[in-house]
């Protein structure tokens, strides 16, 4: 593979409309010559936009400063949940860190940088833009080159805030999800960069891939696949404690919205969550309501009305599901097509999808994680799920074979 600056491929648009990116050698046609010609003409705009927009930003945030006494920065999202396995690390090991959002920009300014960073930086990065002729196909390379336009501003923002983290002898950096572009900027920076999931990854073209220090994920499958184009070295499944003693109970896994209505897109139905108790009770099971951390307290209030719940049986901490699967130690957690099943299989505890109609075009097309084959699903499963409660052998059969082999 040849050397490519990953953020000019790195939107989502491209990941959803392109199987595959192949590039090219510097090959002399008439597509090659036209596209260069025009990136030609629209380089200076672009620069000058560029450094427009960005001192602009640098005007608003001239005073904000950077804490780093701390040579860890956890760079995470706007929920604090979201940044639990990143940040527990730190708690385990005592380690001091300096954490915050990444979708507010000014995190990544500091007055200590001069604007002459920003436009050496700004004139490379525009540079680069050069470089989607090796992009082969048309389409791709409008594509490239209209996404790059629309955050290059962004793009220059994180790669000047990075550069200012190296020159000041901060090692890595530790970031939620997987924001290419942030991972982009820190690659081209030669800063570490270590990626924690909070959830399920999305299928991601190779090339889109920009090479991590390391990179820790909720689910086999997302291991085996990212495996096959990252050293598999610096792939890890992020360590989930198995439950060896499970107890007569288990937890469902409610959406963000609890939005029951009809016209709702969501399918969420209430009959569908009634299957679920009425299950439960058949079977002995205590069963437990895992709120989704952002959800709205007054659809909460809803919800527990609507269904009668008692309120010792709501799980409203704002963690993921493996504090309380570590806590409770449930036989089964049910759930829509949500990663914290993929949690629960790492648990050793039975996952079940509790209607598998409900699928979107991105769970089909871009979900890593085989759901259908690692989980079981309440209405086809019924009777295997009865007999694993009933028998433990069976119990830690079936759930080995959903981690081997699938159903």
């Amino acid at each position: 593979m040849i050397d490519f600056p990953r953020w000019l491929i790195s939107d989502p648009i491209i990941n959803k409309n392109f199987r595959n990116i192949i590039t090219e050698t510097n090959e002399i046609n008439i597509q090659n010559i036209i596209f260069f010609i025009f990136t030609i003409i629209i380089f200076v705009p672009t620069y000058l936009v560029c450094i427009f927009v960005v001192s602009l930003y640098k005007l608003k945030y001239k005073d904000n400063q950077v804490d780093l006494k701390s040579k860890n920065i956890v760079i995470g999202n706007d929920y604090k949940m979201d940044n639990f396995y990143a940040e527990e690390k730190f708690d385990k090991n005592t380690k001091n860190f300096t954490s915050f959002s990444q979708f507010e920009l000014k995190n990544f300014f500091c007055k200590s940088l001069s604007l002459s960073k920003y436009y050496d930086i700004t004139f490379d990065t525009c540079l680069e833009l050069f470089k989607i002729t090796r992009l082969k196909g048309v389409k791709l390379k409008f594509f490239s080159l209209f996404s790059s336009l629309g955050k290059i501003h962004y793009y220059v923002i994180y790669r000047t805030f990075f550069s200012y983290l190296r020159q000041n002898n901060i090692p890595n950096i530790f970031l939620v999800s997987m924001p290419l572009s942030l991972m982009c900027a820190a690659e081209k920076e030669k800063l570490k960069c270590i990626v924690y999931m909070h959830g399920l990854s999305v299928r991601l073209l190779p090339m889109q891939m920009p090479l991590p220090t390391e990179l820790h994920l909720i689910s086999l499958d997302e291991v085996e696949y990212y495996s096959n184009f990252i050293p598999k070295d610096k792939v890890k499944l992020l360590p989930a404690e198995p439950i060896t003693n499970p107890k007569n109970c288990s937890i469902i896994l409610l959406r963000q919205i609890l939005d029951f209505s009809k016209s709702s897109k969501r399918k969420m139905d209430l009959n569908d969550i009634k299957r679920v108790q009425k299950f439960s009770v058949q079977n002995g099971l205590d069963l437990y309501y895992k709120i989704h951390p952002k959800t709205d307290r007054l659809e909460i209030e809803l919800l527990v009305s609507s269904l009668k719940i008692k309120k010792n049986r709501l799980l409203i901490n704002k963690t993921p599901i493996t504090e309380n699967i570590k806590k409770l130690k449930p036989k089964l957690v049910f759930g829509w097509f949500s990663g914290g099943l993929a949690e629960s299989l790492n648990h050793r505890v039975l996952p079940i999808i509790i209607e598998p109609l409900i699928k979107t075009k991105k769970i089909d097309e871009l979900s890593v994680f085989k759901f259908e084959k690692r989980c079981l699903i309440l209405k086809k499963d019924y009777r295997k799920i009865e007999r694993a409660l009933q028998n433990n052998n069976y119990y830690y059969k079936t759930i080995e074979k959903l981690n081997k082999d699938g159903k």
